[in-house]
């Protein structure tokens, strides 16, 4: 179960990277039709670059996922996630970029590459935004484990002469247990969450 849940995730957020590829690469070219920098030669018109968004779409994540950005454990260290978010963007605008040269397509390789700090950028901000997520309370009491206590809750004097080793601290602790397993409804009494 565990596994097919975090396959559906990975999906999902490589599904959200390719759309954050994809967006990139229209506002780069926007960015770069409406402000001209450095007296640059004009753009093509958008229609020819539509081709690109689906290969960036596709191209990213693929690479995100070779360089292991997806693999990480959720709360794994921030510089080895951004090393692997800056190799994998930085795979993926030489990546177009090689595309278009074996092609010979003649589009503007600054739209590439501001694609690849959009996305760089927007993909970070996502993994944080994911990261904080997954540290709030709720997603933590989601990924607790529970232990499943099937029938009728001994009274304390029987269980003390199953464990008569057990030292008085560790004693306490179970008698409060049971005492709250006792208050609660029968039906909330079979599951009790263990970290």
């Amino acid at each position: 179960m565990l596994i097919r849940h975090r396959k559906a995730r990975i999906r999902l957020l490589q599904t959200l990277d390719g759309i954050l590829f994809g967006g990139s690469l229209c506002f780069a070219y926007w960015l770069r039709h409406a402000f001209p920098l450095w007296n640059l030669h004009e753009l093509e018109p958008f229609p020819d670059y539509l081709a690109l968004i689906p290969l960036a779409m596709i191209l990213g994540p693929v690479l995100l996922a070779s360089q292991g950005f997806y693999q990480h454990p959720r709360f794994a260290p921030r510089l080895k996630v951004l090393g692997a978010l800056i190799r994998g963007c930085t795979f993926t605008v030489v990546g177009v970029i090689l595309f278009l040269f074996l092609l010979r397509l003649q589009y503007a390789r600054s739209v590439v590459i501001m694609t690849g700090v959009f996305a760089g950028g927007l993909i970070a901000a996502r993994a944080e935004l994911t990261r904080r997520l997954d540290a709030s309370r709720r997603a933590q009491d989601q990924l607790r484990r529970h232990v499943l206590w099937v029938g009728i809750p001994r009274p304390p004097n029987s269980c003390a002469q199953v464990w008569p080793r057990m030292n008085a601290s560790c004693w306490k602790q179970w008698q409060t247990l049971i005492r709250e397993q006792a208050r609660r409804p029968i039906w909330s009494r079979c599951c009790i969450g263990i970290r």
